[in-house]
């Protein structure tokens, strides 16, 4: 993510790997639960530097398959800590 060349471009990759996100949950029931600066890739079409970027995310090794008709927190806590939920921090149910 240190790649982006902008603002604009930060907000394109955020957003990518955003709605990526919000896909494995809702159509697949996967939860990603270690999203950082390391784990959201910048890509570039043919690896053209002036060609706008996307976000890919990376690094499924703490994924897991949820439920979505089941929303509660659980009791262990993972991922890396900078980047974790103020709901996940305080053990709230969501």
């Amino acid at each position: 993510i240190k790649t982006v060349k902008n603002e604009e471009e930060l907000i394109i990759v955020l957003a990518e790997a955003m709605r990526c996100h919000s896909s494995l949950v809702n159509d697949c029931g996967i939860l990603h639960r270690d999203i950082s600066t390391n784990n959201i890739l910048v890509v570039r079409d043919n690896g053209d530097s002036s060609a706008t970027p996307h976000g890919l995310l990376i690094d499924f090794d703490f994924a897991i398959k949820v439920d979505n008709t089941e929303r509660k927190a659980r009791a262990e806590r993972s991922g890396t800590l900078p980047f974790m939920s103020i709901a996940n921090l305080l053990n709230l149910e969501y």
